[in-house]
């Protein structure tokens, strides 16, 4: 089983460092022991194999993670900890360096698996990497709250650019190779776009890729953010709109700039090509951009948007999006307390919390298509100041795919 000669491999490699390294050998004995572990795990499953005679498959393993965690000890200074869980913060840091200024996370999964997950479409129970980096950062808040440690992220096998730009958007570094969406994980995504009921749910939580969690997710600079939302609060209803995703999208959408007489093969497609002909989805949201008013959204929408444009949008409606982006006055996520006690539902769900609960902290009228998620909460007795227009998707691909295979 070649996992169980990489093991001794890097045992006796280990073997090497401890006696180079003595100031360093108790943080390799530590990974000597997660090695062991694992290839005990390994002897037993071969055993098993042999003993009811049938082939010996390699079973998961961790030593992908364990040779990473290893590399990342041999290219750090002043270490101080490997493999250190912080229980107090429910978190491990892989490797803590640099006297304690410095964690580091190594992550060896496939990178468009690592993706899937991220886009919430993974398995039950796996675990999102950007949504836990959040955790992370906040426990390195708690353990050093002045000069707190700074995070660095080490994908032994790569990670999607999107991913890796996700992170460094909330300050991580990230080590690895960058890699583009494969052609199947985009296959899959699509498919579970499509397969999607769009009645009660908007396009958005369907493409969702940067799940966050809810208010704990503002950012650190608190003082400034407060001084922003304050103004904003303060601003006259009929001067401030919030744009929820789905409006974003109507505006870009090629379906509303011209696009609507295009015969699209796909259903869902035709059908809103065929709605915007009879009533312009368009029209409906166009007063409101008429410049007397401040264009607000907030970061989780605005995150999910750039990603569902970069995956699904094309060239021209990648542009329509960069230029609504610079209207946009764009604010920390910051719910307020009467959508943060909404109970969870099939229309309840945390990313449109996140969303109109933020606009109703800004006590902002939203222009918005999730008409399910306004009729729930006016269920559980908050009447949500909505603008409803219809939903529209992203076309403009479709359009040029056909075109280019006539």
């Amino acid at each position: 089983m070649e996992q169980l000669e990489t093991s001794k491999k890097l045992l006796a490699e280990i073997d090497n460092l401890c006696i180079s390294e003595p100031s360093r050998s108790k943080f390799y004995k530590k990974i000597a022991r997660k090695i062991k572990a694992d290839a005990a795990f390994l002897e037993r499953h071969k055993a098993k194999a042999v003993s009811l005679g049938t082939s010996i498959e390699s079973p998961s393993s961790n030593l992908p993670y364990i040779t990473g965690v290893l590399s990342a000890v041999k290219e750090s200074t002043d270490v101080q900890e490997v493999i250190c869980e912080l229980k107090q913060y429910n978190v491990i840091v892989d490797v803590i360096c640099d006297g304690g200024k410095t964690w580091k996370k190594v992550i060896a999964r496939n990178p468009q698996s690592l993706h899937l997950i991220w886009a919430g479409k993974g398995q039950y129970g796996t675990k999102d990497i950007v949504k836990k980096a959040h955790q992370y950062l906040r426990s390195a808040q708690l353990y050093r709250r002045v000069s707190p440690p700074h995070l660095s992220y080490i994908f032994c096998n790569g990670v999607t650019h999107d991913m890796a730009e996700a992170l460094e958007s909330l300050g991580i570094t990230v080590f690895g190779e960058k890699v583009p969406v494969s052609q199947e994980t985009l296959a899959r995504l699509k498919m579970a776009l499509s397969d999607s009921d769009s009645d009660d749910e908007d396009l958005f939580e369907k493409a969702r890729r940067q799940p966050e969690q809810l208010n704990e997710e503002v950012t650190t600079q608190i003082s400034q953010t407060d001084n922003l939302i304050g103004q904003l609060t303060s601003v006259p209803s009929n001067q401030k709109i919030f744009l929820d995703i789905t409006c974003m999208l109507v505006y870009i959408s090629h379906t509303c700039n011209g696009g609507c007489d295009y015969p699209f093969e796909d259903e869902v497609l035709l059908k809103q090509a065929q709605e915007e002909r009879e009533g312009s989805a368009l029209q409906r949201i166009t007063p409101y951009f008429d410049g007397s008013r401040v264009l607000i959204s907030c970061q989780s929408a605005v995150n999910d948007y750039r990603t569902i444009v970069r995956l699904s949008g094309g060239p021209n409606e990648q542009t329509r999006a960069a230029a609504l982006l610079k209207l946009l006055t764009i604010v920390p996520d910051c719910v307020s307390q009467r959508f943060l006690e909404l109970r969870p539902s099939s229309q309840i769900k945390q990313r449109s919390q996140i969303i109109f609960g933020t606009a109703d902290k800004l006590a902002c009228d939203i222009l918005t298509s999730n008409i399910g998620f306004v009729r729930a909460a006016s269920g559980q007795g908050i009447e949500i100041p909505a603008i409803i227009h219809e939903s529209r998707a992203l076309s403009e691909q479709k359009s040029l795919a056909k075109n280019d295979g006539a």
